[in-house]
């Protein structure tokens, strides 16, 4: 898949006007996209029209945006950081309803339904081999939040699903700051580091203490330090937590451990609370930001076709995978369907996949066509898993 180049004079227009005496590198970082079609439909465009900002991996993405023309590549940047506060967006329409319930904290609450959000919308190292599935598509699928390109990569990650730890807590960071910001609840959200290379999500500000720690990438319930109820949120010791316990150690299924906010899903044990408490947090500073003002484009954006002819045509799996991705980010009840074909067309050993298209649809499937309370247990990387047959009326 090669480099689309977007010649427009109305973007070009758009990135070089020149704004409070910022020229078109300012602009860029400063002004979101103004999207005149829905934002699944812009985002099927984006990844139609730029696939390699996709498929190049995280260490594949700087050189592949180095290539492209340096307009190009403010509006790329400037697209792919509008769709994701798209995203973290339509997140927001599902947190709407959320509320704690019996003397459970807001922020616990809050922190839950973004853990889930993102567990279900992508992988981690805990279901797929990312350092396989990177190796084979050719580019890295670890994300590193001190890499200089980590925050140009974050719509990349999301199409992607798979990723680690710095990219999953990112995640959930963007949507718990995003729904503290909307409450108002004064609280500062940070991704920090732990000395044991992992990186968790650290809650601060009233009443909360030494802060709430928040780890969607291993499944946990968030939790406090120590016995200080911040907010009513317990503690490690009130969630279970020993020394010896299976520190981080993959749990699959243990009687009496109660931190998995998404049972049926991979979750690890935490560390003991002296690691927690030595965290480093370092700001990602995500360029356009949320609250940034938005500006047209004069340039059409039209979704490709999906229809069942339209995508008989296509032969290649990443192509279809790209879009049913998009569509699955956004909740759009065709992507199950481009799942399936992907599976039927292009993944003879569904239960040991050898790809990331192919683990991803199966199990990205599986969550998009089941309760949450009706997902298997998890038994490992290579479960397998057949999908029902499509539907009279599947793409």
């Amino acid at each position: 898949m090669g480099a689309a180049l977007v010649v427009c004079a109305g973007v070009y227009a758009w990135l070089d006007e020149r704004t409070d005496g910022e020229g078109s590198a300012g602009n860029a970082e400063r002004f979101r996209v103004d999207l005149d079609v829905p934002p699944v439909d812009a985002a099927l465009w984006f990844v139609d029209t730029f696939p390699d900002y996709v498929t190049r991996g995280e260490d594949g993405l700087e050189p592949w945006l180095e290539g492209l023309d340096p307009r190009d590549r403010r509006f790329v940047l400037a697209m792919a950081q509008t769709l994701t506060w798209a995203w973290v967006e339509h997140e927001l329409e599902g947190l709407a309803d959320v509320s704690p319930i019996e003397d459970q904290a807001e922020i616990d609450a809050l922190a839950q339904a973004a853990t889930l959000a993102v567990r279900l919308e992508s992988l981690n190292q805990l279901e797929v081999s990312l350092d396989a599935f990177g190796e084979q598509m050719g580019g890295r699928l670890d994300a590193y939040r001190g890499d200089p390109s980590f925050a140009q990569g974050v719509f990349a990650r999301l199409v992607r699903g798979a990723t680690n730890c710095d990219g999953q807590n990112h995640l959930a960071l963007l949507v718990l700051e995003a729904a503290v910001e909307e409450r108002e609840l004064g609280y500062a959200v940070e991704l920090v580091g732990i000395e044991v290379g992992h990186e968790v999500v650290h809650v601060t500000g009233p009443e909360l203490g030494r802060g709430v720690y928040v780890d969607a990438w291993a499944n946990l319930e968030p939790f406090a330090l120590e016995d200080e109820h911040p907010r009513g949120v317990p503690s490690l010791g009130e969630q279970g937590w020993a020394p010896g316990l299976m520190t981080g150690e993959t749990i699959d299924s243990v009687p009496g451990v109660p931190w998995a906010v998404v049972p049926a899903l991979a979750r690890r044990a935490p560390h003991p609370p002296r690691i927690y408490a030595a965290a480093v947090g370092q700001r990602v500073e995500l360029h356009p930001p949320r609250d940034a003002p938005t500006r047209p484009v004069s340039l059409e954006i039209r979704a490709p076709s999906l229809t069942p002819e339209a995508l008989e045509r296509i032969d290649d799996p990443w192509r279809l995978y790209l879009y049913a991705r998009v569509l699955d980010l956004f909740d759009d009840p065709r992507a199950p369907a481009l799942y399936t074909r992907i599976l039927d067309r292009s993944c003879p050993a569904r239960g040991r996949p050898k790809n990331l298209v192919c683990a991803g649809s199966i199990l990205f499937h599986e969550r998009a066509t089941t309760p949450v309370d009706g997902l298997a247990p998890y038994s490992g990387r290579d479960r397998p898993r057949t999908p029902p047959p499509p539907g009279p009326d599947s793409p």
